[in-house]
């Protein structure tokens, strides 16, 4: 990209926690064993950050495994690598960062069925995208228990039930997206004081 490897920043991360930050080709050695991984970035190319591939969180690696079972991912228009041995990254819809999911995209992919409990277990992912599928059943409770998120698309589903007044406890969410579904019943109260910036619930019940 024209930069030169004296314009490389190297950060160092145990599990999460920054440990060593080299510039250039330093060499980074680790004093204590762990889960390391590295992001690199470069003052010439500013938009461009590469992630080390780490190994995958297990409990979002199994989370994974039940959404693919529950919504017959034998039958998705596209499953690349979806249970296979490969890293998780390279798993269609998935974008994973240090072990963890970011973001899950599986719009339009013929995901049917219902959405598993063990979702609420992305504890570090921030967006969530399930639109124009033909997922049915509730709405986990348990995507309450994601702290990180910011973004939810579920809409133009089967889905049914209620909203979860667990969505009161996520803190940051951003846009919520529950359209064209069979939801009933009322908004949760607290909606009103959260950092929403968007929320639809139009062609509902």
């Amino acid at each position: 990209a024209g930069g030169t490897l004296s314009k490389n920043i190297f950060s160092w991360y145990k599990d999460d926690a920054l440990v060593s930050t080299k510039t250039g080709d330093s060499t980074f050695s680790f004093s204590t064993p762990g889960n390391y991984s590295v992001e690199v970035k470069n003052s010439i190319a500013q938009k461009l950050i590469l992630y080390s591939i780490t190994t995958a969180n297990p409990q979002d690696s199994l989370a994974m495994v039940d959404l693919y079972n529950s919504t017959n991912g034998p039958g998705w228009l596209n499953n690349t690598n979806w249970l296979s041995p490969k890293p998780l990254t390279t798993w269609f819809g998935i974008t994973q960062r240090r072990g963890k999911i970011t973001d899950l995209k599986l719009v339009q992919n013929n995901l049917s069925g219902t959405i598993p409990v063990s979702i609420g277990n992305l504890i570090h992912t921030g967006t969530i995208y399930l639109r124009n599928n033909k997922l049915t059943g509730s709405i986990p409770s348990s995507i309450g228990n994601l702290f990180s998120l910011l973004n939810l698309d579920l809409s133009y589903n089967q889905l049914n039930g209620t909203i979860p007044l667990t969505f009161n406890n996520i803190p940051n969410f951003g846009v919520l997206t529950l359209s064209y579904n069979q939801l009933t019943g009322s908004i949760p109260n607290n909606f009103n004081s959260s950092n929403l910036s968007a929320l639809e619930l139009d062609h509902n019940q």
